[in-house]
Protein backbone atom coordinates (compact mmCIF):
# COMPACT_ATOMS: atom_id res chain seq x y z
CA UNK A 1 0.00 0.00 0.00
CA UNK A 2 2.47 2.35 1.04
CA UNK A 3 4.58 2.04 -2.57
CA UNK A 4 2.25 4.44 -4.07
CA UNK A 5 2.46 7.22 -1.26
CA UNK A 6 6.11 6.95 -1.43
CA UNK A 7 7.04 6.60 -5.13
CA UNK A 8 4.32 9.40 -5.90
CA UNK A 9 6.08 12.02 -3.69
CA UNK A 10 8.81 11.58 -5.58
CA UNK A 11 7.43 11.51 -8.66
CA UNK A 12 4.73 13.06 -9.75
CA UNK A 13 5.78 16.78 -9.72
CA UNK A 14 8.85 16.14 -11.50
CA UNK A 15 7.14 13.84 -14.36
CA UNK A 16 4.34 16.88 -14.69
CA UNK A 17 7.41 19.18 -15.53
CA UNK A 18 8.95 16.69 -17.55
CA UNK A 19 6.15 15.43 -19.77
CA UNK A 20 6.09 17.28 -22.82
CA UNK A 21 9.67 17.80 -22.70
CA UNK A 22 12.48 15.92 -24.59
CA UNK A 23 13.82 12.47 -23.05
CA UNK A 24 16.56 14.36 -22.07
CA UNK A 25 15.19 16.89 -20.70
CA UNK A 26 17.29 17.72 -17.31
CA UNK A 27 13.48 17.70 -14.77
CA UNK A 28 13.77 13.42 -16.07
CA UNK A 29 17.39 13.08 -14.64
CA UNK A 30 16.27 14.92 -11.69
CA UNK A 31 13.42 12.70 -11.09
CA UNK A 32 15.60 9.45 -11.66
CA UNK A 33 18.44 11.06 -9.46
CA UNK A 34 15.44 11.34 -6.35
CA UNK A 35 14.07 7.74 -7.39
CA UNK A 36 17.58 6.38 -6.51
CA UNK A 37 18.18 8.49 -3.87
CA UNK A 38 14.73 6.95 -2.21
CA UNK A 39 15.87 3.81 -2.68
CA UNK A 40 18.96 3.59 -1.34
CA UNK A 41 17.15 5.47 2.07
CA UNK A 42 14.67 2.45 1.87
CA UNK A 43 17.72 0.18 1.70
CA UNK A 44 19.09 1.52 5.09
CA UNK A 45 15.62 1.40 6.52
CA UNK A 46 15.18 -2.35 5.43
CA UNK A 47 19.07 -3.08 7.18
CA UNK A 48 17.93 -0.88 10.14
CA UNK A 49 14.33 -2.65 10.38
CA UNK A 50 16.17 -6.28 9.83
CA UNK A 51 18.47 -5.65 12.56
CA UNK A 52 15.52 -4.38 15.19
CA UNK A 53 14.04 -7.83 14.04
CA UNK A 54 17.29 -9.89 14.27
CA UNK A 55 18.28 -8.48 18.30
CA UNK A 56 14.29 -8.58 19.27
CA UNK A 57 13.98 -12.35 17.79
CA UNK A 58 17.22 -13.58 19.96
CA UNK A 59 15.55 -11.63 23.34
CA UNK A 60 12.65 -13.66 22.93
CA UNK A 61 14.72 -16.84 21.98
CA UNK A 62 17.12 -16.00 25.13
CA UNK A 63 13.57 -15.12 27.46
CA UNK A 64 11.88 -18.12 26.37
CA UNK A 65 14.55 -20.52 26.75
CA UNK A 66 15.80 -19.55 30.33
CA UNK A 67 12.24 -18.49 31.94
CA UNK A 68 11.28 -17.01 35.65
CA UNK A 69 13.40 -13.85 36.45
CA UNK A 70 16.35 -14.51 33.65
CA UNK A 71 13.30 -14.48 31.18
CA UNK A 72 11.95 -11.30 32.10
CA UNK A 73 15.07 -9.48 32.04
CA UNK A 74 15.72 -11.22 28.93
CA UNK A 75 12.85 -9.11 27.70
CA UNK A 76 13.05 -6.08 29.27
CA UNK A 77 10.18 -4.31 29.87
CA UNK A 78 8.15 -6.32 27.83
CA UNK A 79 6.22 -9.33 28.53
CA UNK A 80 6.86 -12.03 26.02
CA UNK A 81 3.37 -11.60 24.41
CA UNK A 82 3.74 -8.39 23.44
CA UNK A 83 7.43 -8.36 22.02
CA UNK A 84 5.63 -10.94 19.67
CA UNK A 85 3.55 -8.44 19.01
CA UNK A 86 6.23 -5.68 18.22
CA UNK A 87 8.14 -8.85 16.15
CA UNK A 88 5.16 -9.46 14.34
CA UNK A 89 4.74 -5.42 13.41
CA UNK A 90 8.28 -4.81 13.08
CA UNK A 91 7.99 -7.92 10.22
CA UNK A 92 5.06 -6.12 8.66
CA UNK A 93 6.76 -2.89 8.45
CA UNK A 94 9.84 -4.73 7.01
CA UNK A 95 7.62 -6.05 4.14
CA UNK A 96 6.05 -2.48 3.03
CA UNK A 97 9.54 -1.60 2.65
CA UNK A 98 10.77 -4.29 0.44
CA UNK A 99 7.31 -3.70 -1.46
CA UNK A 100 8.85 -0.11 -1.83
CA UNK A 101 11.98 -1.34 -3.20
CA UNK A 102 10.78 -4.07 -4.91
CA UNK A 103 8.29 -1.04 -6.84
CA UNK A 104 10.88 1.59 -7.40
CA UNK A 105 13.24 -0.30 -8.69
CA UNK A 106 10.85 -1.93 -11.21
CA UNK A 107 10.09 1.93 -11.87
CA UNK A 108 13.47 3.13 -11.89
CA UNK A 109 14.71 0.22 -14.11
CA UNK A 110 12.39 1.46 -17.44
CA UNK A 111 13.11 4.99 -16.81
CA UNK A 112 16.60 4.39 -17.26
CA UNK A 113 15.56 2.12 -20.00
CA UNK A 114 13.45 4.91 -21.88
CA UNK A 115 15.84 7.75 -21.12
CA UNK A 116 18.91 5.20 -22.71
CA UNK A 117 16.31 4.83 -25.52
CA UNK A 118 15.26 8.70 -26.18
CA UNK A 119 12.30 7.75 -25.59
CA UNK A 120 9.62 10.38 -24.72
CA UNK A 121 6.53 8.12 -25.02
CA UNK A 122 7.92 5.61 -22.49
CA UNK A 123 8.70 8.52 -19.91
CA UNK A 124 5.13 9.91 -20.65
CA UNK A 125 3.37 6.27 -19.75
CA UNK A 126 5.21 6.62 -16.58
CA UNK A 127 3.68 9.75 -15.84
CA UNK A 128 0.31 8.58 -16.94
CA UNK A 129 0.36 5.91 -14.35
CA UNK A 130 1.87 8.30 -11.63
CA UNK A 131 -1.27 10.84 -12.41
CA UNK A 132 -3.47 8.10 -10.70
CA UNK A 133 -1.85 8.76 -7.71
CA UNK A 134 -3.55 11.87 -7.07
CA UNK A 135 -7.17 10.00 -6.75
CA UNK A 136 -5.38 7.03 -4.80
CA UNK A 137 -4.17 9.85 -1.78
CA UNK A 138 -7.66 11.55 -2.24
CA UNK A 139 -9.06 8.69 -1.32
CA UNK A 140 -7.03 7.85 1.89
CA UNK A 141 -7.91 11.31 2.93
CA UNK A 142 -10.10 11.24 6.44
CA UNK A 143 -10.58 7.36 5.75
CA UNK A 144 -10.38 6.44 9.27
CA UNK A 145 -13.11 8.72 10.24
CA UNK A 146 -15.58 6.82 7.90
CA UNK A 147 -17.95 4.68 9.25
CA UNK A 148 -16.93 0.74 8.60
CA UNK A 149 -18.83 0.55 6.02
CA UNK A 150 -18.00 3.46 3.91
CA UNK A 151 -14.75 2.14 4.96
CA UNK A 152 -14.89 -1.05 3.27
CA UNK A 153 -15.92 0.68 -0.37
CA UNK A 154 -13.44 3.61 -0.19
CA UNK A 155 -10.44 0.75 0.13
CA UNK A 156 -12.26 -0.94 -3.02
CA UNK A 157 -11.79 1.79 -5.40
CA UNK A 158 -7.94 2.29 -3.44
CA UNK A 159 -7.91 -1.83 -4.37
CA UNK A 160 -8.95 -0.92 -7.96
CA UNK A 161 -6.56 2.13 -8.81
CA UNK A 162 -3.96 -0.16 -7.04
CA UNK A 163 -4.48 -2.99 -9.82
CA UNK A 164 -5.04 0.06 -12.70
CA UNK A 165 -1.16 1.10 -11.68
CA UNK A 166 0.33 -2.31 -11.19
CA UNK A 167 -1.23 -3.66 -14.70
CA UNK A 168 -0.01 -0.13 -16.65
CA UNK A 169 3.11 -0.86 -15.10
CA UNK A 170 3.74 -4.62 -15.85
CA UNK A 171 2.19 -3.26 -19.47
CA UNK A 172 5.04 -0.69 -20.15
CA UNK A 173 7.76 -3.33 -19.22
CA UNK A 174 6.37 -5.14 -21.53
CA UNK A 175 6.24 -2.54 -24.51
CA UNK A 176 9.66 -1.67 -23.22
CA UNK A 177 10.84 -5.41 -23.51
CA UNK A 178 9.38 -5.14 -27.04
CA UNK A 179 11.25 -2.10 -28.02
CA UNK A 180 14.84 -3.70 -26.24
CA UNK A 181 14.31 -7.10 -28.59
CA UNK A 182 13.95 -4.94 -31.81
CA UNK A 183 17.20 -2.91 -31.32
CA UNK A 184 18.70 -6.22 -31.17
CA UNK A 185 19.27 -5.84 -34.56
CA UNK A 186 19.11 -9.98 -34.81
CA UNK A 187 16.16 -11.69 -37.08
CA UNK A 188 13.06 -12.64 -35.74
CA UNK A 189 10.14 -11.37 -34.13
CA UNK A 190 8.68 -9.27 -36.42
CA UNK A 191 4.96 -9.81 -37.49
CA UNK A 192 1.67 -8.08 -39.06
CA UNK A 193 -1.74 -8.53 -37.65
CA UNK A 194 -4.04 -10.24 -39.85
CA UNK A 195 -6.09 -8.04 -42.66
CA UNK A 196 -2.17 -6.37 -43.84
CA UNK A 197 -1.82 -6.46 -47.01
CA UNK A 198 1.24 -7.57 -48.88
CA UNK A 199 2.22 -6.72 -52.35
CA UNK A 200 2.60 -9.51 -54.89
CA UNK A 201 4.89 -10.20 -57.24
CA UNK A 202 1.72 -9.96 -60.05
CA UNK A 203 0.80 -6.17 -58.91
CA UNK A 204 -2.34 -7.46 -56.87
CA UNK A 205 -2.69 -7.55 -52.77
CA UNK A 206 -3.20 -10.61 -50.38
CA UNK A 207 -4.46 -10.45 -47.12
CA UNK A 208 -0.74 -11.93 -45.06
CA UNK A 209 -2.66 -14.43 -43.28
CA UNK A 210 -3.82 -16.49 -46.71
CA UNK A 211 0.03 -16.49 -47.78
CA UNK A 212 2.11 -19.64 -48.15
CA UNK A 213 5.36 -20.67 -48.63
CA UNK A 214 6.11 -20.72 -52.56
CA UNK A 215 3.56 -17.82 -53.09
CA UNK A 216 6.02 -14.68 -54.80
CA UNK A 217 5.66 -11.11 -53.60
CA UNK A 218 7.54 -8.07 -54.90
CA UNK A 219 10.45 -7.72 -53.34
CA UNK A 220 13.46 -5.13 -53.55
CA UNK A 221 16.93 -6.49 -54.07
CA UNK A 222 19.69 -4.09 -52.47
CA UNK A 223 22.18 -5.45 -54.56
CA UNK A 224 20.16 -4.84 -58.28
CA UNK A 225 18.81 -1.78 -56.74
CA UNK A 226 15.77 -2.75 -58.09
CA UNK A 227 12.36 -4.39 -56.90
CA UNK A 228 12.43 -8.16 -58.01
CA UNK A 229 9.90 -11.33 -57.39
CA UNK A 230 10.89 -13.10 -54.33
CA UNK A 231 9.65 -16.60 -53.03
CA UNK A 232 8.18 -17.29 -49.19
CA UNK A 233 10.28 -19.69 -48.10
CA UNK A 234 8.20 -19.67 -44.42
CA UNK A 235 4.89 -18.49 -42.91
CA UNK A 236 4.68 -17.86 -39.54
CA UNK A 237 2.04 -17.00 -36.75
CA UNK A 238 2.33 -15.60 -33.18
CA UNK A 239 0.11 -13.78 -30.87
CA UNK A 240 1.16 -10.25 -29.47
CA UNK A 241 0.24 -8.25 -26.46
CA UNK A 242 -0.24 -5.26 -28.90
CA UNK A 243 0.32 -3.65 -32.16
CA UNK A 244 0.93 -0.41 -33.64
CA UNK A 245 -0.98 1.45 -36.08
CA UNK A 246 1.00 3.36 -38.28
CA UNK A 247 -1.13 5.98 -40.76
CA UNK A 248 -4.22 4.71 -39.11
CA UNK A 249 -4.50 1.15 -40.31
CA UNK A 250 -1.16 -0.73 -40.95
CA UNK A 251 -0.86 -2.79 -37.76
CA UNK A 252 2.84 -4.03 -37.00
CA UNK A 253 3.97 -5.92 -33.48
CA UNK A 254 7.14 -3.48 -31.94
CA UNK A 255 9.49 -5.74 -33.51
CA UNK A 256 8.86 -5.53 -37.22
CA UNK A 257 11.69 -3.22 -39.38
CA UNK A 258 11.00 -0.34 -41.48
CA UNK A 259 13.18 0.88 -44.13
CA UNK A 260 13.52 4.61 -43.54
CA UNK A 261 15.13 6.94 -45.60
CA UNK A 262 18.04 7.08 -42.85
CA UNK A 263 18.23 3.64 -41.53
CA UNK A 264 16.32 0.20 -40.76
CA UNK A 265 13.92 1.00 -37.71
CA UNK A 266 11.36 -0.75 -35.51
CA UNK A 267 7.73 0.04 -35.51
CA UNK A 268 8.52 1.06 -31.59
CA UNK A 269 10.90 3.35 -32.75
CA UNK A 270 8.70 4.95 -35.81
CA UNK A 271 7.86 8.48 -35.14
CA UNK A 272 5.37 11.01 -36.91
CA UNK A 273 7.99 12.51 -39.43
CA UNK A 274 9.88 9.71 -40.10
CA UNK A 275 9.76 9.11 -44.11
CA UNK A 276 9.82 5.27 -45.06
CA UNK A 277 10.59 3.98 -48.20
CA UNK A 278 7.47 3.00 -50.48
CA UNK A 279 7.64 1.52 -54.03
CA UNK A 280 6.38 4.67 -55.58
CA UNK A 281 8.83 6.84 -53.63
CA UNK A 282 9.17 8.33 -50.07
CA UNK A 283 6.33 7.41 -47.94
CA UNK A 284 5.96 9.48 -44.29
CA UNK A 285 4.59 8.31 -41.03
CA UNK A 286 1.81 11.07 -40.32
CA UNK A 287 0.20 9.18 -37.26
CA UNK A 288 1.22 6.45 -34.60
CA UNK A 289 -0.55 5.20 -31.54
CA UNK A 290 0.02 1.64 -29.66
CA UNK A 291 -3.70 -0.60 -29.74
CA UNK A 292 -4.15 -3.73 -28.36
CA UNK A 293 -6.80 -5.69 -26.18
CA UNK A 294 -8.23 -3.89 -23.02
CA UNK A 295 -7.05 -5.13 -19.52
CA UNK A 296 -10.02 -7.14 -17.42
CA UNK A 297 -10.99 -6.03 -14.35
CA UNK A 298 -8.47 -7.41 -11.44
CA UNK A 299 -5.65 -7.20 -13.29
CA UNK A 300 -6.93 -10.18 -16.09
CA UNK A 301 -5.85 -9.74 -19.65
CA UNK A 302 -7.84 -10.55 -22.75
CA UNK A 303 -6.56 -12.56 -25.46
CA UNK A 304 -3.73 -10.61 -27.31
CA UNK A 305 -3.81 -9.74 -31.17
CA UNK A 306 -2.46 -13.01 -33.43
CA UNK A 307 -0.05 -12.05 -35.94
CA UNK A 308 2.24 -12.96 -38.98
CA UNK A 309 5.03 -12.98 -40.65
CA UNK A 310 6.91 -14.27 -43.62
CA UNK A 311 10.60 -15.18 -44.34
CA UNK A 312 11.33 -14.05 -48.32
CA UNK A 313 14.24 -15.97 -49.84
CA UNK A 314 17.14 -14.18 -50.70
CA UNK A 315 16.01 -10.77 -50.55
CA UNK A 316 14.53 -10.76 -47.01
CA UNK A 317 12.13 -7.67 -47.88
CA UNK A 318 8.51 -7.02 -49.13
CA UNK A 319 5.93 -4.43 -49.55
CA UNK A 320 2.56 -3.84 -47.09
CA UNK A 321 -0.04 -1.87 -47.49
CA UNK A 322 -3.42 -1.55 -45.00
CA UNK A 323 -5.25 0.05 -48.08
CA UNK A 324 -3.97 -1.36 -51.47
CA UNK A 325 -2.83 2.35 -52.11
CA UNK A 326 0.26 3.08 -49.98
CA UNK A 327 3.29 1.00 -49.18
CA UNK A 328 5.78 0.19 -47.37
CA UNK A 329 9.46 -1.82 -47.57
CA UNK A 330 9.94 -3.81 -44.52
CA UNK A 331 12.14 -6.20 -43.60
CA UNK A 332 11.08 -10.11 -43.13
CA UNK A 333 13.39 -10.47 -39.99
CA UNK A 334 15.09 -13.75 -41.08
CA UNK A 335 18.46 -11.88 -41.50
CA UNK A 336 20.24 -8.97 -39.93
CA UNK A 337 19.20 -5.64 -42.13
CA UNK A 338 21.03 -3.45 -44.60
Amino acid sequence: MRKWVCLCTLVLGLLAAAAFACAADPSDQEALAQINKRIKSLEEEAKELEGQGDLLAAAIRSGFAIGGKGGKEAFGSLGPLIALNKLDALDAKLDDVWDDLVWLRRVRDVYEAALRLNDRALLDKLHEIMSLESKREALYAGILTLTPGEREQRYKKIDAIDWRQAWMLRDLESQLRAILDANKGGGGGGCFAAGTLVLMADGSFRPIETLRPGDLVLSRSFDCGTDVPARIGEVSSGVDAFVFSINEGLRPNAAHRFYTASRPKSAAELEPGDVLVGRDGPAPVVSKERVGPALAARGRAVPGVTVYNILVEGTHTFYVSADGQATYLVHDQGACGR
